[in-house]
C-alpha cells in the first residue's frame, strides 16, 4: 500500500507535468532516474498530435527527489515511468537490482521512449528552450 505522502507526491508530479505543457496536453510521459542527491527527468507530451519533449522545471525535479526520499529504504527505486492520460496516471518503478549496470541512464531512457512511442518522432527543444 502507498502511504498518503507518497500518493500526494505522485499527484503533484502529475500537476507539474500538466503545468509544463500549459494545460495543452491530455497525454504525457515522464521518465526519471533518481539516487541520493541526483535526478534526471525527461517529459514528453502529445500536443496537437505531435510528441514534444520538455525540460523538467525545478518543481518537478524537486518532486522526483521528494518521491525518492519518501520511499522506504528497502523500496528505493531507480527508475520512474509515469504516464498521464485523460486526468489519470500510472506510475511504474524499477529497482536497482533490476537494472543492467552496463547500461547508462540515457540508454535506458531511449529504450523506454522507443517502447512507448515506437518510431514516432519526438520534437526536442532548441537550446533556447523552444520546440524546434
Amino acid at each position: 500500500m502507498i502511504d498518503n505522502n507518497f500518493s500526494s507526491i505522485l499527484n503533484d508530479i502529475g500537476q507539474y507535468i500538466f503545468d509544463t505543457f500549459g494545460g495543452n496536453t491530455a497525454t504525457a510521459f515522464l521518465y526519471a532516474e533518481a539516487e541520493r542527491a541526483w535526478q534526471t527527468v525527461s517529459v514528453i507530451g502529445e500536443v496537437n498530435g505531435e510528441l514534444i519533449y520538455r525540460f523538467a522545471n525545478d518543481d518537478l525535479v524537486d518532486a522526483i527527489d521528494r518521491l525518492w526520499e519518501a520511499a522506504a529504504d528497502d523500496k528505493k527505486w531507480t527508475v520512474l515511468e509515469y504516464s498521464m492520460s485523460g486526468g489519470a496516471f500510472d506510475a511504474e518503478f524499477t529497482f536497482p537490482e533490476d537494472l543492467d549496470d552496463e547500461e547508462s541512464h540515457i540508454e535506458r531512457r531511449e529504450r523506454s521512449f522507443e517502447k512507448r512511442f515506437g518510431s514516432r518522432q519526438i520534437i526536442y527543444p532548441k537550446l533556447d528552450g523552444e520546440p524546434s
